[in-house]
């Protein structure tokens, strides 16, 4: 039997001690699996990895002087296997649409700042999302979107009526 993301959530809040620690985000990225979390106690955002040969040893990431604290402005995660891209400007914004691009090291265990930048303010925050060829694709509500990571621009590429769905 292979770790659920349940068994992954039990060690890490072990490992974190917080007992209420939430799983958003499990990426499986240069070999490490990378996971993006939520502590309720204190309103942060964590990283945590795991290398992908040992499932049972997390390490955790510093990112407390990148990811803001204290205020949850339910920040999501996206990745293109490259870099990270959170909105609210990690947790920094209430605006959904101000983005953080991360570069992500887990020979270092490290998360670098490489810029920041807002999309087109009709962002809506999905889990049907996904990061492709410098583009943010968004299915919501019937409406496949895509934000264009360098210039902001929202395209419409389609719009679904009647259809249920992610990407």
């Amino acid at each position: 039997d292979l770790p659920s993301s349940n068994q992954l959530e039990t060690i890490l809040r072990t490992f974190s001690t917080i007992s209420n620690l939430k799983i958003k985000n499990v990426y499986f990225l240069k070999s490490f699996v990378l996971c993006f979390c939520f502590s309720p106690d204190d309103d942060d955002y964590l990283f945590y990895q795991f290398s992908i040969s040992d499932l049972t040893t997390p390490e955790s990431i510093d990112v407390s002087t990148i990811i803001g604290r204290g205020t949850d402005y339910d920040t999501y995660c996206f990745t293109d296997g490259s870099y990270l891209y959170l909105t609210n400007s990690g947790n920094n914004s209430a605006s959904d649409y101000s983005i953080i691009k991360l570069l992500y090291n887990p020979i270092d265990v490290e998360i670098t700042s490489v810029s920041s930048f807002s999309i087109d303010t009709s962002f809506v925050k999905t889990d049907s999302s996904c990061v492709k060829t410098n583009n943010l694709y968004t299915f919501e509500s019937g409406s496949l979107s895509a934000f264009n990571l360098s210039t902001g621009i929202k395209t419409i590429l389609g719009v679904y009526t009647n259809v249920v769905g992610k990407i």
